[in-house]
């Protein structure tokens, strides 16, 4: 039997990331089985919230900066008495733990939740101490009721990082496949895919995605294969690669295409998933190309392919010193005329299925209350 009765969730926006699908795809499933829900957002906006249950109620504490939410956000906490708080993206998690604290906010349990790869992400993405950082953490993640990563490569990150024992932590894979789509099968099987072989990669277009390696790599394959590459994402590289793939004299065969929220129309128009990333935290483009019955090529980056994959198993994993292999396995799926869906792929996507996570999830937050 459910304790929780209400749950409210903290995330800047609902923009079109992983992490945000994630908590649009927990949220509508929460609410359909009669429990409220509360988004908070620092600014309301992004491609997910016309995805939302219109049921569930949107907070804006329309701030800009993360420390201005320090003023309102414990007010909204108090007047919305939730059974459990989840927030989610550090420095979202170490504020909501100092704000419960300083505010005495007992009747709400609180669940922080961390999706990258932390120690990368601070250090390659912002300007940000990386001392300081982790005394933040150390003073911070040991006061909240409950942790959730989303691989067990973040989760041992996190205990080294704020020193935490690894029973106080649970992990938690993303959900990401709705349970209807089984009846889909026939369906996805008989998609007509492009007569062209099409290889897909999906991701924000900065450093961390390395679309740079991609592109370098798949202008090396024989002009003479019939194939093009199509990069679906938006971000902060997108005119350089753009140059890139014009310098290369790749225009023909490489698009860049903005982030869609239909993203499963391009990867069924599609035979090959290839992620490049030098780092992850879980890795939801791969489960969304397993369920679409693509091969797949990922980097065995940190965290989360390899535990999506399980080693290789429903896919290959190649290190990112090891180009070479990666464009082997790519050229000997191309020359496959026998490239079609994977059903093996399809089947393995629903363990992370959304009915699944979601449950998961809710056993964790009636255990804590």
């Amino acid at each position: 039997m459910n304790k929780v009765s209400k749950i409210v969730i903290y995330i800047p926006d609902l923009k079109g990331g992983g992490a945000e699908k994630v908590y649009l795809n927990l949220a509508n499933y929460w609410i359909e089985k009669g429990i409220k829900v509360t988004f908070i957002l620092n600014k309301k906006q992004g491609e997910y919230l016309e995805l939302l249950n219109k049921q569930i109620k949107v907070i804006n504490l329309n701030v800009s900066r993360i420390r201005e939410a320090l003023i309102k956000l414990p007010f909204v906490l108090h007047k919305e008495k939730a059974s459990v708080c989840i927030a989610a993206m550090w420095p979202i998690t170490s504020l909501t733990v100092l704000i419960f604290k300083l505010f005495f906010i007992k009747k709400t349990k609180l669940i922080i939740s961390d999706h990258v790869n932390l120690t990368e992400s601070i250090k390659r993405e912002t300007n940000f101490s990386f001392s300081l950082f982790k005394l933040i953490l150390r003073f911070t993640y040991p006061f909240a009721d409950g942790i959730i990563c989303v691989s067990e490569g973040v989760k041992k990150e996190i205990c080294k990082l704020a020193k935490i024992k690894k029973n106080k932590i649970k992990t938690i894979y993303n959900p990401l496949i709705d349970e209807k789509n089984l009846k889909k099968l026939e369906y996805y099987k008989n998609f007509k895919k492009n007569n062209t072989k099409t290889i897909i990669s999906v991701g924000s277009l900065k450093e961390q995605k390395n679309h740079e390696m991609l592109i370098k790599l798949f202008s090396k394959i024989d002009d003479k294969i019939d194939v093009k590459l199509l990069i679906i994402g938006s971000g902060p590289l997108k005119d350089y690669l753009k140059k890139l793939i014009k310098s290369l004299n790749q225009s023909n065969r490489i698009s860049i295409i903005n982030f869609d929220k239909n993203i499963y129309k391009y990867y069924l128009q599609s035979h090959i998933f290839v992620l490049t990333s030098k780092w992850e935290g879980f890795g939801n483009v791969i489960v969304e190309a397993l369920h679409c019955g693509l091969e797949v090529i990922s980097s065995d980056c940190d965290f989360g392919p390899s535990e999506i994959l399980e080693k290789g198993k429903y896919g290959f994993l190649f290190n990112l010193d090891e180009e070479n292999k990666c464009s082997d396995k790519l050229i000997k799926l191309l020359k496959n005329n026998q490239l079609s869906f994977n059903e093996e792929n399809f089947h393995k996507s629903f363990d992370f299925s959304i009915s699944k996570i979601s449950n998961q999830y809710l056993d964790y937050m009636n255990d804590l209350i």
